[in-house]
């Protein structure tokens, strides 16, 4: 629920920002001005279509298949995941992703999971969730 909040309350504080901008005037006065605002506003909405309309997009082209789930040691869980229909990638040690599992890539909710497997093995990824009391459902 706090997903959908924040983005509807970001979408509202831009639109508010650019509203008052207009009304006032004097932010607006002159071209560069207005051409900085107009880049400002065009990064914004590029960013919100990117995000939620084209990186999902891209993730249905590219599914994975959940090959293993095992339990670690500590509320700690551990996906194995195989690529289908593709070549997989490389990460660099440190990175995480989050995943959406059972749902469409257009969900707002995602989890975060660190990469715990090589970076060297595109063709098979291990990532690792600690899973604390308080996001336990």
């Amino acid at each position: 629920m706090w997903h959908a909040l924040h983005a509807v309350l970001a979408v509202i504080a831009v639109v508010a920002a650019l509203a008052r901008t207009y009304l006032v005037g004097f932010y607006l006065n002159s071209p560069w001005k207005k051409a900085l605002w107009l880049v400002i506003t065009l990064a914004f909405v590029s960013v919100l279509v990117w995000v939620r309309i084209v990186k999902p997009i891209v993730a249905l082209r590219r599914p994975w298949t959940v090959r293993g789930i095992r339990a670690e040691r500590g509320d700690t869980t551990t996906l194995t995941l195989r690529p289908r229909g593709h070549a997989g990638f490389r990460f660099a040690p440190g990175q995480y992703a989050r995943i959406t599992v059972g749902k469409p890539p257009f969900s707002i909710t995602s989890h975060p999971f660190s990469f715990s497997s090589s970076g060297e093995n595109a063709g098979q990824v291990e990532m690792t969730q600690v899973v604390s009391v308080s996001h336990r459902s």
